[in-house]
């Protein structure tokens, strides 16, 4: 009888969480956290969602860069728009994302300029807590003179990176 009860409280106590995850999302507004593995840079993200199905993420990201002696700070600027495919447990998305990472140090500035295709998902843990995860697929364009972040000038790279995603929601 004991055992009965306790499972019965647990799949209650799951099946709640569940239906708090699955709440109407449209209107969310999140602060999220990206670390990404096949590099050592981090970003910052808000989360609009403006529809049930559409996500608009602005990201902020910084890296201190020494070359040669020659320090500087690697500043990503971005935006991503994802189109939720359904609202399953784990909610599933396409989308892009556009970033430009600049990196200031001594008398010049140096741009990168990152096109990202993406397929992720994320899991809604309650109404204001999710985890996810994203694998992007990146065309990128490094600076004509010199490309601190890739070591190299000049050039076109086209570049996996696989990315956990959390995420704290305040609405």
């Amino acid at each position: 009888m004991k055992k009965t009860l306790i499972l019965s409280f647990i799949f209650s106590v799951f099946f709640y969480s569940q239906s708090l995850a699955q709440n109407s999302k449209s209107g969310k507004i999140g602060i999220g956290y990206s670390g990404i593995f096949t590099s050592s840079t981090n970003d910052f993200n808000l989360s609009f969602w403006l529809g049930e199905r559409f996500i608009l993420e602005p990201q902020f990201g910084f890296q201190h860069i020494d070359v040669d002696d020659n320090k500087g700070t690697n500043w990503k600027l971005g935006v991503g728009a994802l189109f939720v495919l359904n609202d399953f447990d784990v909610t599933p998305y396409l989308g892009g994302r556009i970033k430009t990472i600049l990196l200031s140090g001594g008398e010049k500035t140096y741009n990168d300029l990152v096109l990202s295709f993406v397929f992720g998902g994320e899991y809604f843990v309650s109404e204001w807590f999710s985890v996810g995860a994203e694998m992007r697929l990146n065309y990128i364009s490094t600076d004509k003179d010199f490309s601190p972040a890739y070591s190299i000038a000049d050039a076109t790279i086209i570049q996996s990176e696989q990315v956990i995603n959390i995420k704290i929601y305040l609405k």
